[in-house]
């Protein structure tokens, strides 16, 4: 993982940060590394949004809390794509305000496949339920099934 996607991952991990926050984040400090860096520098733009919540750690627990995240990722064979890495889907990179990092489990190059989504409710009926079993079951021939 570069350093570049280090730093973004790490943000992307901070609870409570809103997207629009992130961006601003990214756009103020024109450099995802920088942002990691110089976090301290950033902040005001946090709390000029009326933020409560402050981010004040510095930089070596900020090292810490990145590489924690990434080790508990690594530990649970999950991994993180970043919106700048090649395998970060195209066509997501489309919309309006693209996720800056996927987070995903199983097998990293399906990224790069035709993909399905498959989306459910916890509350269906016994025909729904069988109806979508038996479409969901001849997907994976032709699709990666996102859910």
């Amino acid at each position: 993982m570069t350093a570049e996607d280090r730093a973004l991952v790490w943000l992307c991990s901070l609870e409570g940060l809103e997207y629009r926050e992130r961006a601003a984040l990214l756009r103020a400090a024109g450099d995802r590394v920088k942002l990691f860096e110089e976090w301290e520098k950033f902040l005001p733009i946090l709390t000029q949004s009326n933020q409560s919540r402050v981010y004040k750690k510095g930089r070596a627990a900020r090292e810490r809390d990145a590489d924690g995240f990434i080790s508990s990722l690594r530990e649970k064979d999950r991994f993180a794509v970043t919106i700048f890495s090649d395998d970060y889907p195209e066509l997501l990179r489309q919309i309006a305000t693209p996720p800056f990092v996927l987070f995903g489990e199983g097998n990293r190059a399906l990224l790069k496949e035709r993909k399905f989504c498959i989306v459910g409710s916890r509350k269906i009926p016994a025909w729904a339920d069988q109806a979508g079993r038996s479409i969901a079951s001849a997907l994976p021939a032709k699709f990666a099934v996102v859910t």
